[in-house]
């Protein structure tokens, strides 16, 4: 109950959400073998899969891949070698997670799949047009129609996958009114109130 699975590459509290639906939806071994042998590699492979304070996790990916084949090495490490990796493309696979402290998918998108950091190193002109018309629309419903068609689009693709959002969870005095948390989990101290 501390955390939700997403149906996106953004949080749902970020603006420009959309729960997009994927062919790649539900846990399916013989499906993913399938897909591993139309890509060529029928018997899996082995790769090497970095993170940084998220061993469990990392351990579970490892787990589920072997079910299909791909043998996986654990490089779990500190955040400034998992950092160097991600953004130098050192990296085969990452386990990675952010947010976004702006509440907007412009940063979001921006810095990891478009032409910003792209930690993911993905190219696409159709995902690159898109995300300018997130950056400079200034029509809101434009704008939201560009985040739908790039979630759909990313989902279709696989470009990430997402496993959870976490819950941020604070516990506040009864006599603070006005507590707000963020999109980005943090919380909101400008209104809070105090009783006499």
């Amino acid at each position: 109950g501390y955390s939700e699975v997403p149906g996106s590459f953004l949080a749902p509290g970020v603006w420009g959400y959309y729960d997009a639906e994927s062919e790649y939806e539900g846990y399916n071994v013989e499906k993913a073998k399938e897909l591993l042998a139309e890509a060529g590699y029928p018997d899996g492979f082995s790769c090497t899969l970095i993170s940084n304070a998220s061993q469990s996790v990392a351990e579970m990916i490892q787990a589920y891949l072997k079910e299909i084949g791909i043998e996986v090495t654990l490089n779990v490490t500190d955040f400034s070698n998992w950092l160097d990796a991600i953004v130098n493309g050192k990296q085969q696979m990452y386990l990675g997670g952010w947010t976004v402290p702006s509440a907007d998918a412009t940063e979001a998108f921006s810095a990891y799949i478009g032409k910003g950091d792209n930690r993911s190193f993905y190219a696409n002109d159709d995902v690159d047009a898109l995300i300018e018309t997130i950056n400079t629309e200034t029509d809101s419903e434009k704008r939201m129609q560009a985040c739908v068609d790039l979630q759909k689009l990313l989902a279709d693709e696989c470009v990430t996958v997402g496993l959870y959002v976490g819950l941020a969870c604070y516990s506040v005095n009864k006599d603070i009114s006005n507590f707000v948390v963020l999109p980005s989990q943090s919380p909101n101290f400008a209104g809070i109130t105090f009783a006499n």
